[in-house]
């Protein structure tokens, strides 16, 4: 099994072992921000790194899978000049756009005293505004290298770096004079500047600088882009709105718990993000040829893999949900029915398959933000019903429940508009049953041998 998941999700074996390393890493960030900062400054870490996610994607402007759809189509032709007219299109884009954004960061920053001081989130906020520079521009070259196919190097800057420059300066705390979340975000900063000078230095290895030459409309670009950005949108307010909400209504050490609990749950998906990663350039390249059946073929077998193999590891998080929480401290363990709960809503998602990946890869990103549109709403409306009653739990819930709708509510679409069927017994799941056969076979011959 473990052979045919390779081949067909990873262009060789490292790929696949840099994103497992970096649903690794996340998790090891939170454990090690926790352990160095405790509960109160983590949970104030944990906010001000959401709202450099969420505010960096939207100075991104949706142009994220844009990017990887234009350089994969490019690269099946070489247009190298072509690749580097859209790179450039998108750093002036994004560039004009973080200042703006960084700058009213900034600014809400020092209001937040007036309406969100319970938690003491002004000064790590302040500090998120300077962050989300190096971090957006990190991304975008990293969906760069997504779409030329060198799946390793997206992975690094993707899913490695923050978290990795993270992970390191907290073991160097005394040193650098972290003592807050204000700090340990301002630090990280300098770090990924840094990162983005060496990322940058290696896309010009692959695609060398040119001056733009017009190859491409900057305009058709950015009207491609704009239903991509409100899906990823919707998206991230999947992920993050119970988290933010939940700061208004409990104490930062809660909102810790919360944070952690929805990192570990996210190992019930890790596959799902991993493969989806990996096989993005192969959809955008096989919707460019119009091999529709080789598209279909694709998205049964990854999906029946992931199946597959997040089944067993949901079970394993439920009975063990408590040892879990405690690795990020023993104050976490009373906290495991989070994990419980997310965990349950990460598999529906994880269940349904690549159904985002597919559809925005294959022109089909207007009708996938169309399909989840209403479930970040129902999750914030839940989320603003169930935490003020329930706290941790009730935004836990809110979780869930958006990010088991969003994919299920796609994937109804993906039926529609791309004639694939991820619920049909004689799929997808007709698939895994077949990998857990073959698993299965594989174990009894090793036992007779």
């Amino acid at each position: 099994m473990l052979n045919r998941l390779f081949r067909l999700a990873t262009s060789g074996g490292l790929a696949f072992v840099l994103r497992v390393g970096g649903a690794a890493a996340g998790v090891l960030m939170n454990v090690a921000v926790t352990r160095a900062l405790g509960a109160e400054e983590a949970g104030r870490f944990f906010v001000g790194q959401i709202v450099m996610i969420t505010v960096a994607m939207f100075a991104r402007l949706g142009l994220d899978s844009t990017i990887v759809r234009q350089i994969a189509a490019k690269k099946v032709t070489n247009d190298r000049r072509g690749m580097s007219d859209v790179i450039l299109v998108s750093l002036g884009f994004t560039s004009l756009a973080l200042c703006l954004a960084s700058a009213a960061v900034w600014l809400a920053g020092h209001e937040f005293p007036a309406i969100w001081n319970p938690g003491g989130y002004q000064a790590v906020i302040r500090s998120t505004a300077w962050a989300m520079i190096p971090f957006a521009l990190t991304q975008l070259l990293a969906f760069g290298f997504q779409g030329l196919g060198r799946i390793n190097a997206y992975m690094c800057f993707a899913f490695l770096a923050f978290p990795g420059s993270v992970i390191f300066l907290t073991q160097l705390d005394d040193r650098f004079g972290i003592h807050n979340a204000a700090d340990l975000m301002l630090t990280a900063t300098i770090v990924n500047a840094l990162i983005v000078v060496v990322a940058g230095l290696i896309w010009f290895r692959f695609v060398p600088p040119r001056r733009y030459s017009r190859s491409i409309d900057p305009r058709q670009m950015i009207a491609d882009s704009v239903p991509l950005l409100s899906a990823s949108g919707i998206t991230q307010g999947n992920r993050w709105a119970s988290q933010l909400i939940l700061a208004f209504f409990a104490s930062p050490a809660v909102v810790a718990a919360l944070s952690n609990a929805n990192r570990a749950a996210g190992l019930v998906s890790f596959l799902l993000t991993a493969v989806d990663s990996v096989v993005a350039p192969k959809f955008a390249t096989l919707s460019s040829l119009h091999r529709c059946d080789a598209i279909r073929r694709l998205v049964y077998k990854i999906n029946g893999l992931i199946i597959a193999v997040s089944t067993p590891i949901v079970v394993l998080v439920f009975i063990f949900a408590e040892p879990i929480m405690g690795i990020f401290g023993d104050a976490f363990r009373p906290h495991a029915n989070l994990l419980r709960i997310l965990a349950i809503g990460q598999f529906i998602n994880a269940a349904t398959g690549c159904v985002r990946c597919a559809m925005v890869m294959c022109g089909h990103g207007r009708e996938f933000r169309n399909a989840i549109g209403w479930s970040a709403v129902i999750g914030i409306v839940v989320a603003l019903i169930l935490t003020p009653w329930l706290g941790g739990i009730g935004a836990a819930i809110s979780a869930a429940v958006a990010a088991s709708i969003s994919n299920v509510a796609a994937a109804i679409v993906m039926r529609s508009v791309m004639d694939i069927n991820v619920f049909n017994p004689a799929n997808s799941w007709n698939e895994c049953c077949r990998q857990i056969l073959r698993l299965g076979r594989g174990a009894k011959t090793r036992t007779d041998d």
